[in-house]
């Protein structure tokens, strides 16, 4: 079977989505294992001519199988991956598809973080969140996790929630948040930043105040002339 990682990091085995999948071959594809005894089972790793250097993945799926004489009962499966790696140029690169934040939630900075693995090897991943305010200062630094592994033309989407008073902001500006990921067994880093405006809440109600206090005023004068 193929295997691919959705966008949680999880391992999906799907038939039909990678052509490594005709490369393995099992010698034998039944086995009978007696209760409380082991059993190795052995591949044949066939890669033909030409295949593109780096990680190839496939899921090695073993299912039991019911006898006839057996009574009625679950079936259960195992399955592993194996990782084949063809010799050539190794090519690690990460790229950040998506960084933003979301202001919505009451005392909760909520960032939205893509990757996407346009290498041809899985990499390691390392993260590390820092804000900035207006001045420049950095307020906050702190690592977070990226989860597992990401395998070569994976996707990754992860959900980073700061409170504001982890994170320091309390007046009134504009901050930055940034965002950097370290992957790769040789150390790359790709980084993003966006910036966003915190405002206090009652300088909020006095926005609001002063947005409604002249249309009130405006009612009261058309009133009097009326009367």
């Amino acid at each position: 079977m193929g295997i691919r990682q959705d966008e949680a990091g999880k391992p999906v085995f799907e038939k039909d989505i990678n052509s490594a999948e005709q490369w393995v071959k099992a010698q034998d594809e039944l086995a009978r294992i007696g209760a409380g005894k082991t059993h190795e089972m052995s591949f044949i790793v066939s890669p033909p001519k030409g295949a593109s250097p780096g990680s190839h993945y496939v899921g090695l799926m073993i299912e039991a199988v019911k006898e006839k004489e057996a009574p009625v009962g679950l079936s259960a499966s195992l399955a592993s991956i194996l990782v084949l790696q063809i010799s050539g140029t190794a090519k690690e690169k990460v790229d950040i598809v998506g960084w933003s934040v979301n202001k919505n939630e009451a005392e909760v900075l909520s960032f939205e973080l893509g990757l996407k693995n346009n290498g041809n090897v899985e990499v390691p991943l390392e993260g590390m969140l820092y804000l900035k305010n207006w001045k420049g200062e950095k307020i906050l630094e702190k690592k977070i996790s990226l989860g597992n592994v990401l395998l070569a033309s994976s996707d990754r989407s992860l959900n980073v929630r700061i409170a504001y008073k982890e994170a320091g902001i309390s007046s009134t500006g504009l901050y930055k948040a940034g965002i950097v990921i370290k992957y790769g067994l040789t150390g790359q880093a790709v980084d993003s930043q966006i910036s966003f405006w915190h405002f206090e809440k009652w300088l909020l109600f006095g926005f609001l105040m002063l947005g409604i206090l002249p249309a009130v005023l405006i009612l009261r004068v058309k009133f009097r002339r009326t009367v």
